[in-house]
């Protein structure tokens, strides 16, 4: 006899993606699908009286708005809690209440994309953590500014398959030192667009020892020619910091940054 499957939901009915994005439907036609697939149509002497109905916007059925967390509520729902990927436009207005819902109602994630949180859901993201122990990737919009190191320790303690990092931001010796001790078993990692040191990147490479992708693309902190980078990241199968460099210069030289 083989074995049961052990998400108990229907998979005629479950869905195991909820991937909403910054999108309208036509843009990602495919993760809306996933996430609610249409049901059988009705017989046509239904569809001529519903589409009698939809064609006044005084009837009942009409709807006037589209509410996104509606629409994501909908698709958690359907998933039935085997939902193992999930992605958050950053279009909602009660950010914090939805994050709770689907760490309450999605406890088999494997893949979470967030976008730029609040300060406050930043500090709760590693209270989360644990409700998700089957998760494999993280992506987040903005790398949390102080409670970095504790959602690395969580994720470390809670997830023991995780292993793909995806962020962005002002990257700090502690967030280094957070990476090498919790998470020097990441095989994915991707800081593109942050503000990387060199020497903070060089104390990744050298902690994280088994990664087998590496992205830092348009990084400023150091330079994508400097030997010594390219001599430690070797190692890596993909390994890109296309773009970066040591100073930010924008305007040919009339803005220069040199740090974050």
């Amino acid at each position: 006899m083989p074995d049961a499957d052990p998400c108990p939901c229907p998979s005629s009915r479950a869905s195991p993606h909820v991937a909403l994005r910054g999108r309208w439907p036509g843009d990602d036609d495919d993760a809306f699908t996933r996430a609610a697939p249409a049901p059988a149509p009705p017989p046509r002497t239904q569809r001529r009286a519903v589409n009698k109905r939809v064609e006044s916007h005084h009837s009942p059925n009409a709807v006037h708005c589209f509410a996104l967390a509606g629409f994501l509520r909908l698709c958690v729902a359907r998933a039935r809690g085997c939902a193992e990927d999930v992605a958050l436009p950053p279009l909602l207005a009660d950010q914090a209440g939805e994050i709770d819902h689907i760490s309450l109602h999605c406890p088999r994630l494997r893949r979470l994309a967030l976008p730029q949180l609040t300060a406050g859901d930043e500090a709760r993201l590693p209270d989360l953590v644990p409700r998700w122990p089957l998760l494999e990737q993280l992506e987040l919009e903005a790398k949390p500014s102080f409670s970095f190191p504790a959602l690395a320790a969580q994720l470390a303690l809670h997830c023991p398959g995780f292993a793909s990092l995806q962020t962005s931001g002002a990257v700090k010796p502690e967030d280094v030192a957070a990476l090498a001790r919790s998470l020097p078993r990441l095989r994915s990692l991707c800081l593109d667009r942050s503000y990387l040191p060199k020497e903070h990147l060089l104390a990744i490479l050298a902690g994280c020892r088994e990664l087998r992708e590496f992205s830092a693309r348009s990084c400023v902190g150091f330079d994508d020619e400097d030997e010594e980078v390219l001599r430690c990241g070797a190692r890596i199968q993909r390994f890109d910091v296309g773009g970066s460099k040591s100073k930010l210069v924008e305007d040919l030289g009339l803005l220069w940054i040199g740090g974050i």
